[in-house]
C-alpha cells in the first residue's frame, strides 16, 4: 500500500497509445481525496534509451534503460520555444542532461551554470524530469520526481 502526504502533488504515467505517452497530474486535497487531470506534458514519441548518449528530440519521452551505464542526454542546439522533453529513470546507471553553449535550465529556485559546464542529473534510479524550452537557450524543468542535482 502506498501512502501519500496530503500536501503532495505529483504526476503519474496514465498511458501509452501507439508510441504516444501521456501523464496525469495527481492532486491530494485536505480531505485526503485525490483528483487526476491531464497535465499537458509530452504527447509525442516514446524512446527506450539503451545507449549511453543522445541529443534530445522535441516532444519525446525517454525511458533511461542502459543498465549500469550513465545515459547523457544533450539539449538540442536549436529548439523551438514550447518544445517539451521528458527523461524518466529506470536503470541503475542514471541520467544527466548536458547543455550546449549558452544553454541554461531553471529548476525551481535554482539555475544551472550557463553553457556546456552546466547540467541537471538524477540522484536515484527512478528520478524523472520534464523540460520545456521557454526562450532561446533557456529551459524550465517541471514535473520532476526525486532529488535532482545541478551544476
Amino acid at each position: 500500500m502506498t501512502t501519500y502526504n496530503n500536501s503532495t502533488n505529483t504526476s503519474i504515467p496514465s498511458g501509452v497509445t501507439a508510441g504516444t505517452y501521456s501523464s496525469a497530474n495527481i492532486t491530494v486535497n485536505a480531505a485526503g481525496q485525490i483528483t487526476a487531470a491531464s497535465n499537458g506534458s509530452v504527447t509525442g514519441n516514446f524512446v527506450n534509451q539503451t545507449t549511453a548518449s543522445v541529443t534530445l528530440a522535441a516532444d519525446t519521452v525517454y525511458l533511461t534503460n542502459a543498465g549500469a551505464s550513465l545515459v547523457t542526454y544533450t539539449l538540442p542546439a536549436a529548439p523551438a520555444v514550447g518544445d517539451v522533453y521528458e527523461v524518466i529513470g529506470f536503470s541503475a546507471g542514471g541520467w544527466t542532461i548536458a547543455q550546449n553553449a549558452s544553454n541554461v535550465i531553471h529548476f525551481g529556485s535554482v539555475t544551472t551554470t550557463t553553457g556546456a559546464g552546466g547540467s541537471l542529473s538524477s540522484s536515484n534510479q527512478y528520478d524523472k524530469v520534464t523540460l520545456r524550452c521557454a526562450a532561446a537557450n533557456t529551459w524550465v524543468a517541471y514535473n520532476s520526481q526525486g532529488n535532482l542535482t545541478y551544476v
